[in-house]
């Protein structure tokens, strides 16, 4: 398990693959989950326009808050293999320091409703997740770790 807590990576799923692979190069991605925080539903592209300043700067603080670029990368780069992203589509984007009651119970409606809409994806990473080794990975992993 890899946490990052936006320290380093606002989406850490790149920096545990690579770890992984460091740690056990010889092995096959049994399974990548990322976990997000929720997004809006991007809209569609902005309609180009001179833009102020202010407004630069708001966007680039938003760009190093990006979490879907790397979603979007692994997507690419691990196609076929078992990647998951739960991240739920927000109606309401809040910010950390303005949670309250009302906005905390919005984004959990929001976020059952994500799970309700993708339940076969989750009982699909839940049997992904319960898999058992086959007899012959356990017999050689014993082997090479010893």
């Amino acid at each position: 398990i890899h946490l990052d807590g936006a320290m380093v990576a606002n989406n850490p799923s790149q920096l545990a693959l690579l770890e992984s692979k460091l740690l056990w190069p010889e092995e096959k991605l049994q399974c990548l989950v990322s976990l997000g925080s929720g997004h809006r539903e991007c809209l569609g592209r902005e309609e180009v326009k001179p833009v102020s300043t202010m407004a630069m700067f708001s966007r680039y603080l938003d760009s190093l808050a990006d979490t879907e670029t790397v979603h979007k990368m692994l997507g690419l780069l691990l196609s076929g293999e078992r990647y998951y992203r739960l991240n739920p589509t927000l109606h309401e984007v809040v910010k950390m320091d303005k949670v309250g009651e009302e906005q905390m119970e919005r984004i959990m409606m929001d976020t059952r409703l994500y799970i309700r809409s993708n339940r076969r994806r989750m009982a699909e990473l839940a049997e992904t997740l319960m898999e058992k080794s086959s007899m012959m990975d356990r017999v050689r992993r014993g082997v090479r770790y010893r």
